[in-house]
């Protein structure tokens, strides 16, 4: 998993916006991990989103989406918002 992250999906994320950074934590004394990503700005993410090329870009991470449900299971998705950085 940590290989499919390092070697796929953050260099697919780059090619997408250089604002962004992915985050990978191992949940201390569980078998659980929790994926981030930390955008410079909301403003940031929107951008990138939007853009015309993204369509695209999304269709080449779905392999890379489908190889991460091969390797993980779910146990909840949430989304949050940073109140202290």
């Amino acid at each position: 998993m940590v290989r499919l992250v390092q070697q796929q999906i953050e260099p697919h994320y780059r090619a997408l916006s250089n604002d962004v950074r992915l985050g990978l934590l191992r949940i201390d004394g569980t078998r659980s991990y929790l994926a981030v990503q930390y955008w410079r700005s909301r403003a940031h993410w929107e951008a990138a989103t939007r853009s015309a090329s993204y369509a695209g870009w999304w269709a080449q991470y779905e392999p890379m989406l489908e190889r991460w449900d091969q390797v993980m299971e779910f146990e909840a998705e949430f989304e949050s918002e940073e109140l202290l950085s």
